[in-house]
């Protein structure tokens, strides 16, 4: 045999239990092989590996026989060792197990704790070690258990292995590792070759020959690491350790062990130490534990805290796990805190809040505060999430939260993990990042600039890499970087830090993705300044086409509130230089294709309520720039797919956005540059709508589409906008120009708008022009608007600058539209501003605008068209060949100059002249009457004897329509009027002619008739016109006729009756005439049956009505009324009123059957043209009612076939509708519908307002559809206006009902609709009434679009639902940002709200995430099945999770649970708590303050804190009594001699309290009282000094009024109480007690919101008392100059405050609160300074001032039980009523003269929270 004693270093030991430094051991040539093999890593460390190469390794490999060596392993089997010395060997502290059997190896009782002081170590085991052949079989492995163990490391070196708990080495065991701790505070080398190992390890080689593949388990309870010191030259793992050899580089293992490690929580703290980069393991530091091989596993089931608070570092930190080589760890969660207030924390690479290459499952936390890192040339990355290292492996984290401040970083901070291995991926499911009062810095190299970067999510930076996030969330707060320069490290620019809302992919390899669904950014704090800001993710390096990365972003949301932002504030994506991005998502079904993708639609949110950001540019979309090179052969293209907005409030904000922004930027051409161009130009488009509002602050120019801008026509930018824009101005300040499209500044650049642009304008200050479209600077550059371009005013704009109906150097290519409100909300005022290139001026029903300057050439331009239903006044001054077209509504002008070949044409409207106003013609002007109505004054056209004007005759032209010519009150004849009709009519010309506002002249003996047949009871007018007939003459002789009567009934006589007897019949008929008259006036045959009146063949009829409600058209022979029917048939019309009347115009219809022909009802106004129809029906396809300007009242109305349309304002009532076939559209309208019978046929809703009660049995068989603005209301529902704001449209009030803003439709369904064959819902902004959507006709049954909303009551949506389809062939779709409000939900509810569809599972997007809308306590999940139907599954959210803080969880919690919600509820209670959280009771901002401040209502009253004021303000006048300082006589009469005193005080008393923590809200009080004290003491000897006892009572009250964040609350109080006091006094020393009883009556009330509709408060009356006793010791030292007397005392009190009730003030309990008893220690210390003075005339005076500090303990918090009548849940909370120190001051005065004194005090007392003043009067007497 060989024999070797002691000399190798650090060589482990063999078999055996204990050795000693001299034994022997003997070892098989096969195990010395196996020895060497495994040991060689030791070898060569100890630089032994040369010396023994050739020498004793090779003899030991080849001898036979034994060989004995040295060994130095030592276990001391739990037993303390505090001064361990290193020998070479192991060191274990507990138990050494190498031979099977040996003995048992659980020793789970027993603990172990060692101290490593000195020497070299192989390994440190502070637990059990086992190996080979020690361990059981695979099937049997054996448990070796031990306790908590404790090890400690002073100083050592050459440490391999430092191992907190046990190892096994190629066993098969289970260890079992109570907790581990493990401190090490200096040594050096250590873990060299090795690792330091918090918990426990367990290794297998499985090498042929070399050991066993093992099965090995671990499992350890917690582990604990703390190093302050040594170098360390291996990783530092917290965990655990499985470590399969056999997959480690150069290992030659054929089979895998299966090892498996598992922790409770691991802990490391480092403060100090130096840490290298392992050469294996690639991190420096893991919280976590280690699996490093693919046999290895570790699990740490809690979580893995890395703390670091000192410590050099040369490689990466992982606060989570890491899987090396194939291993597989998780961690569930982890937190990573580092603090470096110090300045000891140096050379930080990269940090992670995660694990490498491996994931933490829950909550990942990272702290960072007071650290320093980073150099001006390297930055240290900062990474929430874990690192993806390997290639092909797919990493999943949790939650990710980062708290950064106080910090000063050259960084990169992100949200998220890396995935860096090619193919790899990084999925984190959301990260929370709070960054605040930090410096994030970074470098600069030539052009290229690497600021410090704040990112919410991971990065992508590997060849195929992928990162995907859920939400992120980023709030930067005071935050502020530099960028210095790389070559000098000089600093060269102050611009700031850049935001991402989202990731990076950065090119390594090519193929980089990173996937986004939702990203938050908000910046705030005064000294924020930072370059860039962006809601999404960034793309960038360089790459090719094919090989380009991707960024996908779903939804941004990103507030700007304070700093400053420089650069740019982007809501989408950054392209910069190379790639691709996209906002939107994924998705094989969805609408928009790129890049040979599918994407559904996303959205982008910009805010700017403060800070400044003037010097940046603001965008909705993203931002695509490159420069400086073209041939880099790449791409660079963003895309948002859906919708942007951007909303200014607050702040200064250069210039705002809506779409994306493209730029380029070269300082050469590709001419100059010498290179041949092989670059796309930049492009940033918008699919889809945008949005820019400003409401309050300041901007500079607004850009309603794109921003493309390049220096170089070589490559052009492109920034189109394909949808349309909307730009709204509803405050603030815009310096510049408004643009509703898009800019493109630059040679062939392009911004296009491919939809429509509208700009509204409703307040602010505009200091610059308007362009409906955009502005295109440079040679060959577009801006078109390919769709139609409107400019909107409401009330509150005050525009006095131009408005262009074009763009400036580009066109809109549909119609330019400038209008004056929309339904709903109108507008009238004056209009100070100019306007050119509009076609069409539309001013709304209901509105009216005075265009101050008028109508000209110069806003005519080539044609207006005046076509909304409101009013124009404006003077009209034309010349040239300029056309102004009254086609709708009214223009109403003083003053109307036509010259050259003008044309003033009302071709549907009216045109209305004041009375006083001038008409004038020149050249070849007219004035074209085609429809509609012209208003003129007599003296405009007509002379005295009604002959025309010169020049009037050619000037009017009266095709069709009405020429109304007021009369002012003058009589004419027929035959003035015929002579007027005549001149201004050619013979050819039907206009119709009416005089209006004057009496038909009749001569003595004349009447005014129309004569007819008459065969049997029927009379037939044919071809008739009235006449006036003279005494003899019958009707059909008269010469005399008249076209219009509009003032008179026309008697009907026979035609040949020269008596003119009035006729009676039953039926009269009207064909072939054209005339116009109030009435007509015939007796009917039957009185009960009345009159049918039948127009027919090419009879064209206008009866006026009568002046009252009631009114028929036909009157009998008494001038009453006669029940009259009416049939239209033959194509003929009726017209019921004269367009442009001014008079009333009533009608009362039995009946109104149109057949075939047209009935118009042209109104004007809802109060002066009422109709009521018994029956009305439509029943060809040729019929039509036009309803305008009315209100109508149906009884029963069929619809069988043609149209009906309510149009203009009118208000109509349908109690029985049934629409069989035909149209019924409701357009600018409101229609109530009592009953309605859908069978058939359309009805369409555009912007109107319907409500349906009932629907009849049966079927729904029409189509229903529902456009832009509507709202159709089946059923009823509470509230729906409120529920329409609450579920994100803008609703706004309209007649009896409301409307939706513009691009927005609603449908409320309070009863169920079950669709019949052919039945059909629609709701969408863009639908028309033939059904279609961008000219597509939607198929399917049921159809919800973008930006449509459901409301469905939930007591509908059982059974078969809210929507049942008629069949299961029937199809719904719901688009995605369709909105669904379920009302009254109640939790664990399965509703239903489509059935009996097809699959549904692919054509229902929307009604999900925010848009679906419930009670703000349930959480709703919508369920569209393959089975067709759509269902809504509710569960209950806790209220401490929404509602952060509030006092109730439990009630709400409860209520929600037991399904008690009831916003109609009979307990007052219950109705309080669910109105509260419904959205449309409350906006969500009132409900914590409401539901906190009811709960709390006494202490929002400042019950408890007035309630100790007045207690202690009698004690404090009882103290100033007693005391030494107010015995103002220190020489001769002292008033506290022997005897009785009487003494009064008057105490005013001003507390101030804020900022207390109630829950979720900070509360606060201001309390005032006043009153008085009045007392009376006896003085006697007491032994060596005086004695004193006595009485005193007080009285007062006072009030208390809430401030902070409850709603507001008063307390009126009165208050009383009762003190015995007493005293001892001896020469300098003074002992005062005090025993006293204070009870206060409060009256509490409190407001609450209107919108309750509970009666707008609450109140409560709550008695609360006061017990308190004190002691208070003195000693007073005078001096010559200053009476100086320190005092200190102890106060106890007993506040009680009493159960009371909060109830409604109009009756009902919400609230019952128990009552509480509060036990208070002060213990005041102090010094009182006082000093008297005796005056000539013997008034003494003595001013003093009393400064203490006042320590309270015990119960300075209120406890509030409380619960709500009804609801088995009760609640508890703690509420703070004073501080535990606070501060006292009393400066006073008092003067005496014999047996009189008078004081005048302040005292002023101040804590942290609270601050009382106080002022007293006192005055005494001595008897």
């Amino acid at each position: 045999m060989v024999r070797f004693q002691g000399f190798f270093c650090g060589l482990r030991s063999g078999g055996g239990r204990f050795f000693k430094e001299d034994a022997i051991m003997t070892l098989s040539k096969g195990a010395v092989g196996n020895l060497v093999n495994r040991y060689r890593a030791v070898l060569k460390k100890c630089h032994l590996m040369n010396v023994f190469g050739s020498l004793a390794v090779a003899a030991l490999i080849t001898m036979g026989g034994s060989v004995a060596l040295a060994a130095s392993d030592f276990a001391y089997e739990g037993a303390l060792k505090d001064n361990v010395v290193g020998e070479g060997g192991k060191a274990i502290g507990g138990w050494n197990f190498t031979q099977p059997g040996e003995m048992s190896g659980d020793h789970s009782t027993a603990s172990s704790n060692i101290t490593a002081t000195s020497g070299v170590f192989d390994e440190i085991i502070g637990g059990n070690h086992i190996k080979q052949p020690a361990g059981g079989t695979q099937e049997s492995p054996v448990l070796v258990s031990i306790g908590n163990t404790q090890t400690t490391i002073n100083g050592t070196s050459g440490v391999q292995y430092i191992i907190g708990g046990s190892k096994a080495n190629n066993a098969h065991v289970m260890l079992n590792n109570g907790a581990t701790s493990l401190t090490i505070t200096g040594g050096s080398g250590l873990a060299a070759e090795g690792m330091v190992i918090g918990g426990s390890y367990v290794k297998a080689t499985g090498n042929p020959g070399g050991g066993t593949a093992a099965v090995s388990t671990a499992e350890t309870a917690s582990t604990t690491v703390s190093i302050s010191g040594g170098t360390f030259d291996g990783s530092v793992i917290g965990g655990s350790a499985a470590h399969d050899y056999t997959t480690y580089p150069g290992a030659q293992g054929t089979v895998s062990p299966q090892l498996s490690v598992t922790d409770g929580d691991t802990n490391v703290i480092i403060s100090g130490g130096s840490f290298a980069k392992p050469k294996d393991i690639h991190a420096a530091v893991v919280g976590g534990g280690l699996a490093l091989g693919k046999g290895a596993a570790s699990t740490v089931t809690g979580t893995s805290t890395l703390t670091v608070t000192g410590g050099t570092f040369g490689g990466n930190i992982h606060a989570g796990g890491a899987a090396v080589n194939g291993g597989t760890a998780s961690v569930a969660n982890s937190v990573l805190n580092i603090e470096d207030g110090a300045n000891k924390i140096s050379g930080l690479n990269a940090v992670y809040g995660g694990g490498l290459d491996s994931g933490v499952s829950g909550s990942l936390t990272t702290n960072i505060k007071g650290l320093v890192t980073g150099t001006p040339n390297s930055k240290t990355g900062i990474y929430g999430g874990s690192k993806a290292a390997a290639d092909n492996l797919a990493l999943k984290d949790g939650s990710v939260v980062m708290n950064v401040s106080d910090s000063t970083l050259c960084a990169d901070i992100r949200g998220g993990g890396g995935a860096f291995g090619a193919g790899s991926s990084s999925t984190t499911d959301s990260s929370t990042l709070q960054i605040s009062n930090t410096t994030v810095s970074g470098y600069e190299s030539g052009t290229n600039i690497w600021t410090g970067r704040i990112f919410g999510a991971g990065t992508a930076q590997g060849k195929d890499t992928l990162v995907k996030h859920g939400s992120s969330s980023v709030t930067i707060e005071n935050v502020t970087g530099v960028t210095y320069d790389k070559e000098t490290g000089e600093l060269s620019k102050e611009d700031g830090a850049r935001v991402y809302g989202g990731g990076q992919a950065y090119r390594v390899g090519g193929g980089e993705k990173v996937f986004v669904d939702s990203a938050k950014v908000i910046v705030k704090g005064e000294k924020t300044s930072l370059a860039e800001v962006y809601g999404g993710s960034i793309v960038s390096g360089t790459s090719k086409p094919e090989t380009s990365g991707l960024v996908v972003l779903g939804k941004s949301d990103v507030s700007v509130e304070g700093g400053t932002v420089i650069g740019y504030v982007v809501g989408g994506n950054n392209t910069n230089w190379f790639g691709r991005s996209v906002v939107g998502k994924q998705d094989d079904q969805g609408a928009y294709a790129f890049n040979g993708k599918n994407y559904s639609a996303g959205s982008t949110k910009v805010t700017i309520s403060g800070g400044d950001v003037s010097q940046a540019l603001v965008a909705g979309g993203s931002l695509s720039d490159y420069g400086w090179y073209y041939n880099q052969n790449g791409v660079r293209e963003s895309a948002v797919f859906g919708t942007t907005d951007v909303t200014v409030s607050g702040g200064k904000a250069g210039t705002v956005i809506g779409g994306g922004i493209a730029s380029y930027y070269n300082t050469k051409t590709v001419e100059e540059s010498k290179i041949q161009l092989t670059d796309a130009s930049p492009s940033s488009f918008v699919e889809g709508k945008t949005s820019v509002t400003v409401s309050g602050g300041e901007v500079g120019d607004i850009i309603g589409g794109g921003f493309a801008q390049s220096n170089q026509k070589d490559l052009p930018a492109f920034a189109e906008v394909k949808g349309d824009s909307t730009v709204s101005v509803t405050g603030g300040t815009v310096s510049g120009s408004i643009f509703g499209g898009g800019m493109a500044d630059g040679e062939d650049t392009g911004a296009n708008v491919t939809g429509n642009t509208s700009i509204i304008i409703s307040g602010g200050e505009l200091q610059g022009d308007i362009y409906a479209g955009g502005a295109a600077n440079g040679t060959g550059s577009t801006a078109d608007v390919e769709g139609s371009a409107t400019v909107t005013f409401f009330n509150g704009s005050t525009f006095t600058n131009a408005v262009h109906g074009q763009g400036k150097g580009a066109t809109v290519t549909g119609d330019s539209i400038l209008a004056f409100g929309n339904l709903g909300t109108g507008y009238t005022g004056i209009f100070e501003g100019s306007f050119d290139g509009f076609n069409f001026l539309n001013v709304t029903s209901g509105s009216s605008v005075t265009l101050a300057k008028g109508l000209d050439n110069a806003s005519v331009g080539d044609g207006l068209k005046l076509n909304g239903a409101g009013t124009v006044i404006s003077d009209v001054t034309l010349s040239d060949a300029k056309k102004l077209e009254v086609a709708n509504g009214t223009l109403q002008s003083s003053n109307v100059a036509l010259a050259g070949n003008s044309n003033l044409a009302v071709s549907g409207g009216v045109l209305r002249m004041a009375e006083n106003g001038v008409l004038s013609f020149a050249d070849t002007a007219h004035l074209t009457l085609t429809g509609g109505a012209a208003n003129l004054y007599k003296d405009m056209v007509l002379d005295n004897s009604y002959n025309t004007l010169s020049g009037i005759a050619d000037a009017i032209v009266g095709t069709s329509g009405n020429l109304n010519i007021f009369l002012g009150g003058a009589e004419y004849t027929a035959e003035q009027y015929n002579a007027a009709k005549d001149g201004l009519f050619a013979t050819n010309e039907k206009a119709m002619l009416n005089f209006l506002d004057g009496t038909l002249k009749v001569q003595e003996g004349e009447q005014v008739v129309i004569g007819g047949g008459v065969t049997d009871d029927k009379v037939t007018l044919s071809g008739v016109v009235p006449v006036v007939a003279k005494e003899s003459e019958a009707a059909g002789e008269a010469g005399a006729k008249i076209d219009s009567v509009p003032d008179r009934f026309i008697q009907v006589v026979a035609a040949d009756d020269a008596n003119k007897t009035l006729l009676t019949a039953s039926s009269l008929e009207v064909k072939d005439s054209t005339f116009s008259a109030k009435g007509l006036q015939i007796n009917p045959t039957d009185a009960a049956s009345g009159v049918n009146l039948a127009v027919t063949g090419g009879a064209n009829l206008t009866l006026v009505g009568g002046d009252t409600v009631g009114s028929s058209v036909i009157i009998d022979e008494s001038g009453s009324a006669v029940k009259t029917q009416i049939e239209i048939d033959g194509g003929a019309t009726l017209n019921l009123g004269i367009a442009g009347n001014t008079a009333n115009q009533m009608a009362s219809l039995d009946s109104l059957d149109v057949r075939n022909g047209t009935v118009n009802v042209n109104g004007n106004g809802l109060d002066t043209t009422q109709h009521t129809y018994g029956e009305l029906a439509v029943s060809h396809e040729d019929a039509a009612v036009n309803f305008s300007k009315a209100t109508v009242v149906a009884q029963k109305t069929t619809l069988g076939a043609g149209s009906v349309s309510v149009t203009d304002n009118t208000a109509a009532l349908f109690a029985e509708l049934e629409v069989q076939n035909g149209s019924l559209q409701i357009l600018n309208s409101t229609a109530h519908v009592e009953n309605l019978g859908a069978k058939g046929g359309t009805l369409f809703v555009d912007p109107a307002y319907v409500k349906v009660e009932n629907l009849s049995d049966g079927a729904f068989g029409s189509s229903l559809l529902v456009g832009d603005g509507s709202v159709v209301e089946i059923g009823s529902i509470a509230e729906l206006q409120a529920k329409a704001a609450e579920a994100g449209l803008n609703p706004a009030a309209f007649g009896s009902g409301f409307t939706v803003a513009s691009g927005e439709s609603m449908l409320a369904l309070g009863k169920p609709v079950t669709l019949g064959a052919g039945g059909k819902i629609v709701v969408d902004a863009g639908v028309d009434k033939s059904g279609k959507i961008d000219g597509k006709t939607v198929s399917g049954s049921a159809y919800f679009g973008g930006n449509s909303l459901l409301v469905v009551d939930s007591a509908i949506a059982s059974g078969g639902g809210a929507i049942k389809a008629n069949s299961r062939s029937d199809t719904i779709t719901v688009k995605k940002g369709a909105k669904l409000y379920l009302v009254d939900a109640k939790a664990n509810g399965d509703y239903t709200v489509a059935s009996n569809f097809a699959d549904a599972s692919l054509s229902v997007e929307g009604w999900t995430g925010s848009d679906l809308v419930t009670n703000r306590l349930i959480n709703a999940e919508r369920i569209a099945g393959t089975n067709g139907t759509v269902k809504i599954k509710t569960t209950a959210k806790q209220a401490s999770a929404l509602y952060p803080g509030i006092s109730i969880p439990n009630t709400l919690d409860r209520m929600i649970e037991d399904k008690q919600n009831d916003v109609d509820s009979g307990n007052a209670g219950i109705k309080f708590l669910s109105r509260a959280l419904e959205p449309q009771f409350l906006a969500e901002g009132e409900v914590l303050p409401t539901i906190d401040g009811a709960a709390q209502l006494a202490y929002a009253g400042g019950v408890q804190a007035s309630t100790v004021a007045v207690a202690q303000a009698p004690v404090r006048a009882i103290q100033s009594h007693l005391s030494l300082a107010g015995n103002v006589a220190q020489k001769g009469t002292s008033l506290h001699e022997n005897g009785f005193d009487l003494w009064a005080n008057a105490i005013y008393g001003a507390d101030r309290a804020r900022d207390f923590s109630a829950g979720g809200l900070d509360a606060g009080y201001n309390s005032d009282f006043a009153g008085g004290v009045i007392g009376g003491d006896w003085t006697f000897d007491a032994g060596a000094g005086k004695g004193r006892v006595g009485l005193a009572l007080n009285v007062g009250a006072g009030d208390t009024k809430s401030r902070g964040d409850f709603n507001s609350t008063k307390n009126d109080f009165d208050f009383w109480g009762v003190s015995l006091y007493g005293g001892w006094n001896m020469d300098n020393v003074n002992v005062v007690a005090d025993l006293g009883y204070s009870v206060s009556k409060n009256e509490l009330k409190q407001d609450i919101p209107s919108s309750l509709g509970l009666g707008g408060r609450i109140k409560g009356d709550v008695d609360s008392s006061v017990i308190t006793a004190g002691v208070k010791a003195e000693y007073m030292i005078k001096t010559d100059v200053l009476d100086v007397m320190p005092h200190v005392g102890v106060r106890y009190l007993a506040v009680k405050t009493d159960s009371f009730s909060t109830k409604l003030d109009q009756g009902g309990d919400l609230f019952r609160t128990d009552g509480d008893l509060q036990h208070v220690w002060q213990f005041p210390v102090g010094v009182n300074l006082s000093k008297s003075f005796e005056m000539e005339s013997g008034w003494k005076i003595k001013p003093q001032a009393d400064l203490s500090v006042v320590p309270a303990a015990g119960d300075t918090k209120t406890k509030i039980d409380v619960r709500t009548p009804g609801v088995d849940a009760s609640d508890s909370m703690k509420r703070r009523v004073m501080d535990t120190t606070s501060f006292d001051g009393v400066f006073g005065v008092e003067v005496q003269k014999d047996n009189v004194s008078f004081g005048l005090g302040y005292n002023v007392q101040a804590s942290e929270h609270q601050t009382g003043q106080g002022v007293t009067a006192s005055f005494m007497y001595k008897f």
